[in-house]
């Protein structure tokens, strides 16, 4: 009888758990909030100050798997709190696991819509796991503010 009871303790738990996690998954409209604070940062502490805070693992632009990049118009990365490797690297050419050039046509896209949504195939941080990721992007003066959520 212990033992049962101590097998549905952890089948309990296990479920709680996978619910929780579920849960915790962000939404797009948490990605398009992101954004709109990563401009007014900007606005509010110029583009190199919010660059820093952008990246800053502890700071307010990186939730779970949920972070901020910010590339300008020739696709140089400034900001990636996802993948800090990137930042100083031109992303214009880099295709995603499902091979689209998702900088090129987030900065091309901006010439006819300030905003948008662009979904690629991208590792999350988080899960090391590719995944399928929908990100909201916004042009800002000369840079292109972007942040997604994964499937």
């Amino acid at each position: 009888m212990k033992r049962l009871c101590a097998v549905l303790v952890v089948v309990v738990c296990c479920v709680v758990s996978f619910a929780y996690a579920a849960d915790d998954k962000a939404l797009p409209e948490e990605a398009v909030a992101m954004v709109e604070r990563a401009a007014q940062y900007i606005e509010q502490h110029g583009l190199k100050e919010a660059c820093q805070e952008f990246c800053d693992p502890q700071g307010k632009f990186i939730k779970g798997d949920m972070y901020v990049f910010v590339v300008n118009r020739v696709g140089t990365c400034l900001a990636n709190g996802g993948y800090p490797g990137l930042v100083g690297k031109n992303l214009m050419w880099v295709p995603s696991r499902d091979k689209k050039l998702m900088v090129r046509e987030m900065i091309l896209s901006t010439r006819y819509n300030p905003d948008g949504w662009i979904v690629y195939k991208w590792e999350n941080p988080v899960t090391k796991q590719v995944a399928e990721k929908s990100t909201y992007y916004r042009q800002v003066g000369d840079v292109v503010i972007a942040c997604g959520v994964y499937e």
